[in-house]
């Protein structure tokens, strides 16, 4: 009886070191499995740090450009508008010139004298060929159809290097073509302007 005993208590320690022995491992593992955890979630910690600092950056970069961008953009139109300006001012200056000399002409025609006709009817003519050779219609094409003025985004171009885009403006003047632009470089915060002239 009493070996039986003896043998059913070997056996219910061999159970318990077992059992301990096993716990211990899970234990262990459980440990493990936490640092890994923890590791990772570390790590995936700092890509999001990571993701929200260059989220920011361009964020702050795409401000910048926009600022920029818009600026040069302003410029341009102010540019324009002083081209429009200056030809219309022209214009007007040309038109009031040949009001005056046709209505100059007219008195000469129906209230000067014989001599105030033979006297005046030369430089009269040499002021009206002079006037003519003012081509106002000339103005008109190039503020129509000559100046053009563009912006390209630079989204889904690859190698651009680019944050928004190229604005460009186009304009043609005495057979030179002329090109404005703005160049918003995503590293550098730099923009650049060019001109460049093309025979």
């Amino acid at each position: 009886m009493e070996s039986v005993l003896e043998s059913l208590r070997s056996g219910i320690t061999k159970d318990i070191n077992s059992v301990s022995a096993a716990i211990v491992a899970c234990q262990t593992v459980r440990v493990n499995l936490q640092k890994i955890a923890d590791e990772f979630l570390h790590h995936v910690g700092l890509i999001r740090t990571t993701i929200e600092r260059i989220a920011d950056e361009l964020r702050s970069r795409i401000d910048q450009d926009e600022e920029k961008m818009l600026t040069s953009l302003t410029t341009v139109r102010q540019n324009g508008a002083g081209r429009f300006s200056k030809d219309k001012e022209e214009v007007e200056h040309h038109l009031s010139a040949l009001l005056i000399l046709k209505k100059y002409i007219i008195s000469v025609r129906d209230n000067g004298t014989a001599c105030d006709v033979a006297s005046l009817a030369e430089p009269l003519h040499a002021r009206t060929v002079d006037l003519r050779k003012f081509d106002v219609t000339k103005r008109v094409k190039l503020a129509s159809n000559v100046m053009v003025v563009s912006f390209a985004p630079a989204f889904g171009r690859r190698h651009t290097g680019n944050i928004l885009g190229l604005v460009e403006e186009k304009t043609v003047f005495k057979g030179l073509q002329l090109r404005i632009s703005c160049i918003i470089k995503l590293r550098g915060h730099d923009s650049r302007a060019q001109s460049v002239n093309n025979a």
